[in-house]
């Protein structure tokens, strides 16, 4: 063993604990307290190496190098890691997140692949593509089908439904039609219990169904019964025949006559299931049938008893039931000849048998009205009898053509005879009518050319310097010869009324010119007699009807005239209204109410006679031909309406009528506007008369303005103590106190300073207006009207007063009318030496030049020496007529060229047809009416200068 020596002195202390061994034996190194101990055996030298080094010293270059090493490693790896992320996401991560885009974008709506993609990933962008394309092509295929499969199970289910619906409906319509059916029907399987039954079964059998199911015949009625009803059942199932029979029963205590009706019933594949009985009550058939055959029986009886000829014709068959009479009245014994179609035929008269087997034969095919002909047969006594056949059809085939006929044969050879007596009557008075007729043309010409002759001159010399003693002479002369006139005009209307030939026109013609001439007609007579004359008329302005004004007028102007007449005072109203609308028709209310003398009921009675007055006695008051009332009536009703009249004695009468109009024309009427300084207006209506008092202030409310009344002046004036007035509308003629004393009375008041401000006055009178006149030379009135005024004159004088500078208190001056000169050139065809004096002096004085002509033919030779404007064509006259001359004027000149009117006494109906017939261009008749004359002639020698350049 090798010593060492002074071997601790090299040795760290720490390791002084240490064994030599431990120490010389650690030679696979060893680690103590702190220190790494190696011992190493030196193979040359008997030494050992002891290699000593510090712990932490023995791994610290090793540590070094292991973290330069690792920091190295890190870095590489960083590197790697960078290299690896950067190949991986250029080759990897930018394809899949875009295939992931692509994917997103597929989802919702499919796409094409991008065009440029990494290289390898094509497949799965192509992929995506057609997975998510085939996926909307299969959603949208599934879509499809599902609708379709949709479609087909609603389909389904509601032809289900349907069918379901169906057989419910037809179930129920089954069992109600069952259940309505009159006879009574139940049903029975195989063993006889009840199935079921209608409501008419129940109603006999005296239970409901519900109790009688599963029952047999002998538990709902008796046994024995039961037992038949069993028997009978067994022998329809096992025959699988049809029973039928009738019996008598009680029901309900009463005995009835049943139809029993038994049928097997089978299902569809033709199996027995049971029965159905019916059973139907005849009893009313059967007591009807009993009727009928006595009927007939009576039928029978009456035909033989009838003293006509009866035929009863089934038209299928050629025999003809016939009474006895049928035979009698020829002079034949009953049965003597066979009653065949053919028998008969050969009684017909030869030139009647054709015409009567057509007739028959069409009847027969369109059996409409009443089979009705008359023929000659063949008597026993070999002469003709007249014999009047009628008829009907009685029933039909379905087509409609007839399958019987019944009536009768009656002998009319002494109808025939007098017929013809008749015919011959008849042909003399109609010859004497003409005559008549004849008769009444001639004298209404030789009647009214006089009387033009006696018109003319009075009118002629009421154009002179006169008298007032002469011209009162010549005004009753006048008015008389306008009475005899208009006596004449009635006769010759009733003429035509006979005769048949009185015609309406139908012409356009405005409704209220055809009321305001009504009025003006009689408004003078009115006023004379101090009658209040009102006009109640509130559709007409603006309205134009197709109808005949003239007869219209008449018809008015006759009722008016007479309830002036029959009224002493009080008031006559005349009115119009519309009572119904429809379409371009209006139907139109006339009526003339007065205060008069009133008419008795048995006066009534006989109120529209020709001839006939309400006073006929020779003391009677009131003249007339009693002829007016009953052309007007007459008028009316070819006008479509009925005349009616209701009156009372001492009180009044009111005549009516309604008819009905085609519009021709409505004009759009300007509703009258207001000045806004007239919003606010007061105004006082002050009338004695009720009708007029409302009458009057409706027209001021329609105007917007404050409204007060009052039926006297008195009244009248305490308003005006009470309220400011702006315009007061004054009565004049009024008991007590009438309007002059008003007019006083308010000017005191003024003046003492009771009214601050006197109103705006404007007097309504009813009478004339020369009293009236001298009555207000000493007052003052802004205007006066005459009543009845119309609602537009009125509101004219209204706006007048209220102007910015009205003329206050002046009283409107009348001024005439100067004659036109220079009015035209006038060729007068006339023979009579007064007519044409009339005419001439009657046409000088209106300005015109005037040639005259003694006949037609002086008229076509002195046609052409002048520039004439138009003719006035008589029609009666020597040479040659008016007529003949018209017609070789026209030869020369056109309607244009040469206006021709005809001026004759000829009023007859037809003669104004004649006149337009020879080329003439207006007809009016004598005596002349200057208003008439004098329009005509401005409007047609106006119509020829229009068409001068034609």
């Amino acid at each position: 063993m090798n010593k060492v020596f002074h071997i601790s002195q090299r040795i760290p202390a720490a390791l002084h604990s240490l064994s030599e061994s431990e120490l010389f034996d650690a030679h696979e190194g060893i680690i103590r307290n702190g220190y790494y101990i190696h011992s190493v055996a030196l193979h040359n030298a008997p030494w050992r190496l002891l290699y000593l080094q510090d712990e932490d010293d023995l791994f610290k270059d090793s540590w070094d190098k292991l973290q330069l090493s690792f920091l190295l490693v890190v870095l590489a790896l960083s590197l790697l890691v960078t290299i690896v992320h950067w190949q991986t996401r250029r080759a990897f991560v930018s394809p899949a997140s875009r295939l992931l885009t692509h994917l997103e974008a597929c989802s919702q709506e499919p796409i094409r692949p991008p065009e440029k993609i990494t290289h390898g990933w094509e497949p799965w962008f192509a992929l995506v593509s057609r997975i998510f394309e085939e996926n909307r092509q299969y959603t949208h295929h599934l879509a499809e089908q599902n609708k379709r499969l949709d479609n087909l199970v609603a389909r389904r289910t509601q032809r289900l439904r349907e069918t379901t619906e169906r057989r419910e409906r037809e179930y129920a319509l089954l069992r109600s039609l069952i259940d309505s059916i009159p006879e009574a029907i139940v049903f029975k399987d195989k063993e006889g219990k009840y199935l079921g039954c209608n409501k008419s079964a129940e109603r006999m059998l005296g239970y409901s169904e519900n109790e009688i199911i599963g029952l047999t015949s002998s538990e709902v009625v008796s046994p024995e019964q039961g037992e038949r009803i069993g028997e009978e059942d067994k022998k329809v199932l096992a025959q699988q025949h049809s029973l039928r029979y009738q019996e008598r029963v009680n029901i309900e205590g009463k005995p009835v006559l049943l139809d029993t009706f038994k049928l097997p019933f089978y299902n569809r594949r033709g199996d027995l299931l049971g029965l159905i009985s019916v059973w139907r009550d005849i009893t009313k058939e059967y007591d009807a049938a009993e009727q009928l055959r006595m009927s007939e029986q009576r039928y029978h009886l009456a035909m033989d008893a009838v003293e006509d000829g009866l035929w009863d014709w089934y038209i299928d068959s050629e025999q003809i039931i016939c009474n006895p009479a049928f035979y009698s009245m020829l002079g034949y014994q009953a049965n003597e000849f066979p009653p065949l179609l053919a028998s008969i035929d050969q009684l017909f008269h030869p030139d009647d048998r054709e015409r009567v087997q057509q007739y028959r034969n069409e009847y027969v095919e369109y059996p409409k009205g009443t089979y009705e002909i008359e023929f000659r047969m063949l008597g026993k006594n070999k002469q003709y009898y007249w014999v009047l056949s009628r008829g009907r059809a009685v029933e039909f085939t379905d087509s409609g053509r007839s399958k019987r006929m019944l009536g009768t044969h009656k002998d009319i050879t002494k109808q025939k005879s007098n017929e013809v007596a008749l015919l011959e009557a008849k042909q003399d008075a109609e010859l004497a009518n003409m005559y008549k007729s004849e008769f009444l043309a001639n004298m209404s010409h030789e009647i009214r050319t006089p009387m033009n002759a006696i018109i003319g001159m009075v009118q002629l010399a009421q154009r002179t310097n006169l008298t007032p003693q002469q011209q009162d002479y010549l005004n009753k002369a006048g008015f008389s010869a306008q009475s005899l006139l208009r006596i004449i005009n009635d006769i010759l209307d009733f003429s035509k009324i006979e005769a048949g030939k009185l015609e309406l026109e139908r012409v356009a013609f405005p409704l209220d010119e055809v009321l305001d001439h009504v009025i003006d007609i009689n408004a003078i007579k009115a006023q004379e007699k101090g009658v209040e004359l009102l006009l109640y008329a509130p559709v007409t302005a603006g309205l134009i009807l197709n109808g005949d004004p003239l007869r219209l007028g008449q018809v008015l102007v006759n009722l008016l005239s007479n309830a002036v007449k029959f009224t002493q005072n009080g008031e006559v109203e005349l009115g119009c209204e519309d009572i119904a609308k429809r379409d371009n028709r209006i139907t139109m209310k006339f009526w003339v109410r007065d205060t008069g003398i009133g008419i008795s009921k048995d006066q009534q009675a006989m109120l529209f006679d020709a001839f006939s007055q309400a006073d006929g006695s020779t003391t009677r008051k009131y003249g007339g031909t009693g002829l007016g009332l009953s052309i007007s009536k007459h008028l009316v009703s070819m006008m479509g309406g009925t005349m009616q009249v209701e009156s009372e004695m001492n009180v009044g009468s009111t005549f009516s009528f309604i008819i009905s109009f085609e519009i021709a024309e409505e004009q759009v009427i300007e509703p009258l506007v207001v000045p806004e300084q007239l919003n606010n207006l007061t105004t006082l209506v002050v009338d004695d008369n009720p009708s007029a008092l409302q009458m009057y202030s409706t027209l001021m409310k329609d105007f917007s303005f404050g409204v007060d009344t009052a039926d006297s002046g008195q009244k009248a004036l305490d308003i005006l103590r009470k309220k400011p007035i702006d315009l007061l509308l004054l009565d004049w003629m009024m008991p007590e106190m009438n309007g002059n004393d008003v007019i006083s009375a308010l000017d005191d008041m003024v003046s003492k300073g009771e009214i601050a401000k006197r109103p705006i006055v404007i007097l309504m009178t009813a009478y004339s207006a020369e009293p009236l006149d001298a009555e207000l030379a000493k007052n003052t009135v802004y205007a006066v009207l005459q009543k009845p005024f119309k609602a537009s004159d009125l509101f004219d004088e209204i706006i007048s007063a209220f102007a910015q500078e009205p003329k206050l208190n002046a009283m409107p001056v009348a001024e005439a009318d100067e004659p036109s000169k220079d009015s035209g050139l006038i060729l007068l065809v006339e023979d009579n030496f007064i007519n044409q004096q009339v005419a001439s002096e009657l046409l000088k004085s209106s300005g015109y030049e005037v040639v005259i002509a003694d006949n037609g033919q002086v008229a076509l030779d002195v046609i052409d020496s002048q520039p004439f404007d138009a003719v006035l064509m008589d029609i009666q006259m020597p040479v040659m007529d008016g007529l003949t001359a018209s017609i070789e004027l026209r030869k020369r000149y056109t309607k244009e060229q040469m206006p021709i009117i005809a001026m004759t006494a000829h009023a007859m109906s037809g003669d104004r047809e004649k006149s337009l017939g020879a080329g003439m261009n207006a007809h009016i008749t004598k005596p002349i009416v200057l208003t008439e004359l004098f329009e005509t002639l401005s409007h047609w020698i106006a119509y020829k200068n229009s068409h001068k350049n034609d």
